[in-house]
Parts: C-alpha cells; structure tokens; sequence
C-alpha cells in the first residue's frame, strides 16, 4: 500500500446544527490557503487535467477543531488484461 499524500492547504471542521424541532443536520465546512492549495493542486494535477482527493474522517478532531482531512486518490487501474 502505497503512502498516503495529504492534499496542502485545506482543512475541514464537521458541525452539527440542531433545530428547534429536535432534528439535526451536519456541515462539512472547508477552510482553503489558496496559494498553497494552488501550489499542491499543480503540483499533483493528472496527465488528463485532474486532481483526485479523498476526504477522510479523524479519530478524533486535532487542537484547532479540524475534523476531517485530505488525500491524494492516485489510483491507476491496470491497463493490461491481467487483473492480478
């Protein structure tokens, strides 16, 4: 398994907002550096023109509240007829 490259430059807090009614709805809210993301993004941009992310929910939320993180998805299927 290769090693995991975390994207540079995005962070992610989940919150939770609850209602009067007693029912509850969650936001994913991201906070993006954009020079750095921007930096990373080229950096990591595809032969085809794409970045793929994966965004991945901590065990438990770091000291500034961020709840989630990112990783490159550099997954490539095998081209040959082999599938092993």
């Amino acid at each position: 398994m290769a090693e995991k490259k975390y994207v540079n430059g995005i962070w992610f807090t989940e919150k939770t907002i609850n209602r009067n009614d007693g029912s509850s709805f969650t936001i994913l809210k991201a906070s993006i550096k954009s020079e750095s993301f921007a930096v990373w993004l080229d950096e990591n941009t595809n032969d085809r023109g794409y970045v793929n992310i994966d965004i991945l929910k901590s065990r438990q939320a770091n000291d500034k509240g961020n709840t989630h993180y990112a990783t490159l998805n550099d997954y490539k299927p095998k081209t040959d007829n082999n599938p092993f």
